[in-house]
């Protein structure tokens, strides 16, 4: 019985070993099958390193950057130094990017990835097909280059509107998100610039101010642009994400209002008398809603007593004298500022009340 189990160990050995050659001997002729083919077929192992581009992101929220994955392939005789990374965009310029991280050049071994981020703002190109190249040390071999779409986003400026009726100390702004885009902006800025950029304070709503897909919203814009009427307005609207809504507009024509006479009348102390003047080239009326008197120590006095009763509504080339009901008597031979207040804009006029 011994005997016998002995012959069944040495043939079960023996089998395994068999096996065992047999399938090395499989994957020899396997490889020098495979190996055949390719060697027909002209294939040769590259004797020079290249890279490839496995892919490129652009995130939705962050216009200002994007990710591309480069790969040395295993094969490659000798690690890969990373030159330069660019992109060609629809302007077919070639748009150099200098920061990017990790930072170049960067060396990438043979069998190695590496994701790299670069910083540039595509926010002019969504929407576009872009071709991303990568070179590499001119002596290690070749670059690669890979097309990728960037997202779709359309932020626009619907309407600028600078309506000298209601106010010339603020404009009203509405900005619109396409229901096509591909995600929410925070709009974190609004300027203004007419030869230098303003940066517009206490907007309404306020600023950041979210806005999604398929949604407008219109702001409330204080900026007193009562001399910019007839100009070139640029406004640019900036988000957090890094996409830009700009508009250039035309003001209405220009509002000319002067204060013409102050008159103190040295026989009566209790009143003094403004002229208000509309300019000839004044196209719309002006809606006079209130004169105040600035005095030296710098207080106001405001003069809720007048004829004709506030408001009063100037039509162009045309004028009217108030009669102002304020007693100046312990204010003579001081200088004060009137202000005539209008829904268009405030015009002033300074004086020295006289010495009775």
């Amino acid at each position: 019985m011994r005997a016998i189990r002995d012959l069944r160990a040495v043939s079960r050995l023996a089998f395994l070993l068999l096996f065992l050659i047999a399938t090395v001997l499989g994957a020899l002729m396997s490889y020098m099958f495979v190996m055949g083919y390719y060697v027909s077929i002209g294939f040769q192992v590259p004797t020079k390193t290249s890279v490839t581009i496995v892919g490129a992101t652009f995130p939705a929220q962050n216009a200002t950057m994007f990710n591309v994955s480069l790969l040395n392939p295993s094969y490659s005789p000798s690690e890969a130094t990373i030159k330069q990374i660019a992109v060609v965009a629809g302007d077919n310029a070639l748009h150099e990017l200098s920061n990017v991280n990790p930072p170049l050049p960067h060396k990438i071994k043979p069998g190695e990835s590496r994701n790299f981020t670069c910083s540039w703002n595509w926010c002019n190109h969504t929407n576009e097909n872009l071709r991303i190249i990568v070179f590499i040390a001119e002596e290690q071999g070749s670059g690669a280059a890979f097309q990728v779409k960037t997202p779709f986003m359309n932020l626009t400026i619907t309407e600028a509107q600078f309506n000298a009726t209601i106010s010339t100390l603020h404009f009203n702004l509405t900005v619109q998100n396409s229901k096509l885009s591909a995600t929410y902006v925070d709009i974190t800025t609004i300027t203004v610039t007419t030869g230098s950029s303003i940066i517009l304070k206490e907007v309404t709503p306020p600023l950041p101010h979210a806005l999604n897909p398929n949604s407008s919203v219109t702001f409330k814009c204080p900026w007193n642009w009562t001399d910019y009427r007839s100009k070139s307005v640029t406004i640019d609207v900036h988000t957090a994400q890094g996409y830009r809504a700009y508009s250039t507009t035309v003001t209405p024509h220009r509002l000319i209002l002067n204060v013409t006479d102050i008159l103190f009348n040295l026989t009566d102390t209790a009143h003094f008398n403004v002229t208000v003047k509309s300019d000839p080239r004044t196209s719309i009326p002006v809606s006079i809603t209130g004169v105040k008197v600035t005095l030296e120590n710098g207080s106001v006095v405001g003069i809720t007593q007048l004829t004709p009763a506030l408001p009063h509504s100037l039509q162009p080339n045309a004028s009217v004298t108030f009669l102002c009901s304020w007693n100046w008597t312990t204010h003579q031979g001081e200088n004060v500022t009137i202000t005539v207040y209008t829904k268009q804009g405030n015009f002033e006029k300074k004086v020295v009340v006289p010495r009775v």
